[in-house]
């Protein structure tokens, strides 16, 4: 089996067995080591990992942590060359190097290295290409496999806009080459003529604005009133488009689109009346309903440890959650179940996963222990 039919936690977790090493170095130009999924289980094995830059910082951590045993294990991180570190603990340390490089041979390094890494554990999981890739085509390869793009049929814009939808539901960002090459096609093709991609892949607010603005020109046409003029054309054709209208109830619970107010709902079709709202209706009720059982079902998802983005996500719509709850008044004892679910699955995670991510650098500070670290730089 090669690496890359490995998930990608566990092929660099191989190299890190329980209970066998006191002390090992690491050099992970990659960052390999920092995905949340290889912490945890690095914590969980009993491992302390040290990355510092700072020669003296360096020192007073790992004397810290003496003495080394099987038992209490230390993982020293570089980003450069093991040789540039202490020779000590070189000297003393198992040495293991770690690319991206040596999980995915036949790709373009700088395209893999661009993916966040939960694109890398699918990109791993779709399994190595027939023969080594170039740039572009590597590109073709990470859009298909890492982003499902291949599933995305240009020629209908209704496959963009649930392609969309997932893409902005992850909160990601596409890395630059990806992002070039994916608007390259969407601008060729003739089903999106007149309209800018760019905005749409990189804004959200744009995104949503987008769909509002085209579901609120169906309505208005199919209630024959008055119709807003608009910054884009109107192309999704909901009218006529099935799986569009198959779509709506996922845009309607992911906050997409909002219900638009019209006097007549009756003068809509059955499939396009949860999208609209009489003018004495109100729609928060409808809002909390969707977005409880949004937050039902990723909580009772069981596909998997969740990660950081997921509890994001979830953060995003028990917010949205609370203040209708606030705002209504009621509602309260409806989602109590959810809440204890929610506050038991949360501080689980946080128990097993929060040590291994809090402690991490990062570009920007998180947390107030960050701030200093910053300031230095």
């Amino acid at each position: 089996m090669t690496n890359a039919a490995l998930r990608m936690p566990e092929a660099v977790l191989r190299h890190f067995p329980a209970h066998l090493h006191a002390l090992t170095v690491v050099s992970d130009r990659d960052g390999l080591l920092a995905d949340e999924d290889v912490a945890g289980v690095l914590a969980d094995r009993g491992f302390a990992v040290i990355e510092e830059t700072d020669p003296v910082m360096l020192r007073v951590r790992v004397e810290h942590l003496r003495p080394w045993t099987p038992e209490r294990p230390v993982i020293v991180v570089t980003q450069g060359d093991l040789r540039n570190l202490p020779f000590d603990l070189w000297r003393q340390g198992r040495q293991i190097s770690l690319s991206l490089h040596d999980f995915f041979p036949r790709l373009s390094y700088p395209i893999v290295k661009s993916l966040a890494p939960a694109r890398r554990a699918r990109l791993a999981a779709a399994g190595e290409p027939p023969t080594s890739l170039g740039e572009v085509s590597s590109i073709d390869f990470v859009l298909r496999h890492a982003f499902e793009v291949e599933a995305l049929d240009l020629a209908n814009p209704a496959g963009l806009v649930g392609w969309l939808n997932v893409h902005h539901a992850r909160n990601e960002i596409l890395p630059p080459r990806l992002r070039e090459a994916l608007l390259a096609r969407l601008r060729a093709a003739p089903a999106l003529a007149g309209l800018d991609p760019a905005p749409l892949i990189d804004d959200k607010d744009a995104y949503e604005v987008f769909v509002r603005e085209q579901w609120d020109t169906f309505v208005r046409r199919a209630a024959g009133t008055s119709i807003a003029k608009t910054g884009a054309p109107y192309i999704l054709r909901f009218e006529r488009d099935t799986e569009l209208q198959d779509d709506l109830a996922g845009l309607l619970r992911t906050g997409t689109i909002a219900p638009v107010r019209v006097g007549d709902p009756d003068l809509l079709p059955a499939w396009a009346r949860p999208g609209v709202l009489a003018e004495t209706d109100d729609g928060r009720a409808a809002r909390a309903v969707a977005l409880a059982g949004s937050l039902a079902g990723r909580l009772g998802e069981d596909g998997g440890e969740r990660r950081w983005d997921d509890w994001r996500a979830i953060a995003r719509e028990w917010a949205e959650l609370s203040i209708l709850r606030v705002e209504m008044d009621s509602g309260s004892a409806a989602i109590a179940p959810l809440e204890a679910t929610l506050d038991r699955t949360f501080l689980d995670w946080l128990r097993r996963r929060y040590a291994s991510l809090g402690g991490q650098k990062l570009p920007q500070p998180h947390h107030v222990h960050h701030v200093p670290l910053w300031l230095a730089r």
